[in-house]
């Protein structure tokens, strides 16, 4: 698809304590090029570790990936 996708910690995006991993469009390309088709179907229900530079939009933290190699899935031990 064209869209964004949102990796969002909790079911409902909107409660307060709602952390966002965007991935725009243009990186979802970078994500299909290392093997992940579909981010929000990938990483469902596993803990990531993202790196980048969060940012509050409409008052909510988010960091936006740009790259695959920002998104690390953690084993639980």
């Amino acid at each position: 698809g064209r869209s964004n996708t949102y990796l969002n910690s909790e079911a409902d995006f909107n409660l307060e304590s709602n952390f966002t991993i965007l991935i725009d469009k243009d990186a979802k390309e970078k994500f299909k090029k290392a093997g992940i088709e579909n981010p929000a179907e990938y990483y469902k229900n596993k803990t990531i570790q993202v790196t980048g530079t969060v940012v509050l939009f409409e008052k909510k933290p988010r960091i936006s990936a740009a790259e695959p190699s920002q998104v690390k899935v953690i084993d639980k031990k």
